[in-house]
């Protein structure tokens, strides 16, 4: 009986590490969809400055 409980309890603890692991990998990923959008508005907003200045010089 003991050695039934102590592999559930194993087992239980993988799961939840597993599932901790799977929501960090998410979390991570949102993360990194975030930067990259906020990466691209730099890079718009950088050229938009660009061809302002150059329309201001002309």
């Amino acid at each position: 009986m003991e050695e039934d409980s102590a592999a559930d309890m194993f087992n239980t603890a993988s799961r939840t590490t597993e599932d901790d692991s799977e929501l960090r990998k998410q979390q991570r990923r949102q993360i990194n969809r975030e930067s990259a959008k906020r990466s691209r508005y730099r890079e718009k907003i950088s050229m938009l400055c660009e061809y302002g200045k150059s329309m201001s010089d002309t």
